[in-house]
């Protein structure tokens, strides 16, 4: 069993909502309060998953 697409391990609660999406198909939708690089993955996550926040940081 290959595994091409990481895996989010943890997901905190948070006011804000991180979006996870890897070209344009949303793969994830939870409350984030960290950054991308402070997320825990299961391995590294691709360049190709962008990370964006809502509501977007202004």
């Amino acid at each position: 069993m290959s595994s091409s697409s990481p895996k989010l391990l943890s997901c905190m609660r948070s006011k804000r909502s991180l979006l996870l999406r890897k070209t344009q198909r949303k793969l994830l939708l939870c409350r984030e309060p960290l950054t991308p690089s402070q997320l825990k993955w299961e391995g590294q996550p691709p360049e190709s998953w962008t990370v964006t926040w809502e509501p977007a940081p202004q």
